[in-house]
């Protein structure tokens, strides 16, 4: 049920459904390790939607810890878990213990491990990287990934080959190649399609990336018609405290300065 009302975008249910069943787990006379390893990793999820960022290191410190010594270090879940805290350490500024992590992650994931999680690593990596004022470096961090075979189920990965791209336009941008960055954000577009809808957050965040390009062209307008509906969709999904909400406003401001 809780990851039913996280599909749903109602991640306050959700975290009140993990909060109860990790309460059951932990009472239990010899807790299953990997379930409760398991549960903190989607708690940590949910409560990173909703931008407690403290709350999401500490669940995903108390899983790997849970979960690496049963499964070991190369485990997809295990991977999953420590990508995850890479991207709560980029969100919290710690960007250069992130891009040792995430760096380490991405040379220990395999064949075996799922594309979408791969491309999440990466883009995260990426991020970080261009957070740190690296754009060159991050598309050397995400072009390989964009070039992975999609497997026979396409839709699968649709919505992180999308996230991944729009991730990839904004470095393009920071290097001057605007052409490229249109491109990649075009390519973002169709990868959502492949889902049939395109969500709510990625929709902004496509508009964001066209913000960007169009401030990056000098077209203010153009750049102005973008950001505030975006800023207002992620206003609306997060509340005005969320750092994705911020990264908005910053892009906002930057149009309206």
């Amino acid at each position: 049920e809780a990851n039913l009302e996280s599909r749903r975008g109602n991640y306050r249910r959700a975290g009140e459904l993990r909060r109860e069943t990790l309460a059951m787990l932990r009472a239990q006379r010899r807790p299953d390790q990997l379930l409760l390893g398991q549960e903190l990793t989607n708690q940590a999820t949910d409560v990173l939607r909703l931008g407690d960022l403290a709350s999401a290191r500490a669940d995903l410190t108390e899983a790997i810890e849970r979960l690496q010594p049963q499964l070991g270090a190369d485990d997809p879940r295990v991977l999953a878990a420590s990508s995850y805290l890479g991207l709560v350490e980029v969100n919290l500024g710690e960007l250069q213990p992130a891009i040792d992590r995430l760096r380490a992650i991405s040379q220990r994931e395999s064949e075996a491990t799922a594309l979408r999680q791969k491309l999440a690593t990466r883009r995260y990596l990426a991020r970080a990287l261009r957070w740190q004022g690296k754009p060159s470096d991050a598309l050397d961090a995400l072009a390989p990934a964009l070039a992975w075979p999609v497997g026979e189920i396409p839709r699968q990965s649709a919505t992180a080959r999308g996230r991944a791209q729009i991730e990839y336009a904004l470095a393009l941008i920071d290097v001057g190649d605007r052409p490229a960055a249109a491109r990649a954000i075009d390519a973002a577009s169709q990868a959502f399609a492949e889902n049939g809808t395109v969500g709510a957050e990625d929709a902004a965040q496509m508009q964001l990336a066209r913000a960007r390009l169009a401030l990056a062209s000098g077209d203010a307008q153009g750049a102005l018609q973008q950001a505030e509906p975006a800023h207002a969709a992620l206003l609306g999904i997060y509340g005005p405290a969320h750092f994705e909400v911020g990264e908005a406003q910053g892009v906002r401001a930057m149009v309206q300065w």
